[in-house]
């Protein structure tokens, strides 16, 4: 069955890329009719149109290609010679990209191309817009804010560098500000520990001294009253 398919397939890709070779072979656009570009002016067209019509007018020549070639001619010139009309017949126009679809299977492998209408690739759309607007659409503001000017491109990503080298450096600047801070704020209440330590210290020694003052005292007291006692005995005998 996934063979049947496969053949099915190819079989359709050989109808398409034959369709389309027939389609370029015989088809005529009127660009062509013309003898001009795809991205030529309305000048251009008005004046090929003037001298191919006096080549080929029934006056002239009265055999059926040339009359055929002259209806080509008027139909090529009515459509190419208003904008609108240009533009919708060009959106008809096939272009040669193509685009290429592939499925993959465990048991076979097989691609097929078919035709992808992307207007928006033709540089012709562009050039033959219709122009009577360009100088209303230029003194409108191009961000939708009146008063600020489109820029280029380059500018917009200058500015971007520099804003972006501002917030590092700026970042920079705060963390390094940051672990000073810290630094100073741990070595103040170093500090002010060792102060402390020190006061501590200082106390704890002042109160060794005054015991071990009072400590003599209370042994001298001892003593005396020691002293006192056995003096007291020998004088009663």
């Amino acid at each position: 069955m996934l063979f049947v398919c496969g053949l099915f397939n190819r079989k359709i890709r050989f109808i398409l890329q034959r369709k389309i070779c027939l389609t370029r072979c015989y088809y005529e656009t009127h660009y062509e009719v013309l003898q001009l570009p795809r991205n030529c002016t309305q000048k251009e067209i008005k004046t090929a149109f003037i001298k191919l019509s006096k080549q080929y007018h029934p006056d002239k020549n009265a055999n059926d290609s040339t009359h055929n070639k002259f209806v080509k001619l008027n139909e090529a010139y009515t459509i190419l010679s208003r904008p609108e009309t240009r533009r919708e017949y060009d959106l008809s126009l096939v272009p040669d990209t193509s685009g290429v679809r592939r499925s993959r299977n465990i048991h076979y492998d097989y691609s097929y191309e078919e035709p992808i209408n992307r207007p928006f690739r033709d540089k012709s759309f562009w050039e033959n817009r219709d122009r009577s607007n360009d100088a209303g659409n230029m003194q409108k503001p191009y961000y939708g804010i009146k008063g600020i000017k489109r820029v280029s491109n380059s500018w917009i990503l200058t500015c971007l560098m520099l804003f972006m080298l501002f917030g590092v450096g700026l970042q920079a600047y705060l963390i390094n500000k940051s672990m000073v801070f810290s630094r100073k704020a741990l070595e103040d209440e170093t500090s002010r520990n060792a102060e402390i330590l020190r006061r501590l210290r200082q106390r704890a020694q002042e109160s060794d001294g005054d015991s071990a003052v009072l400590e003599r005292l209370q042994r001298n007291s001892d003593a005396w009253r020691a002293l006192r006692g056995k003096t007291t005995e020998v004088k009663t005998e």
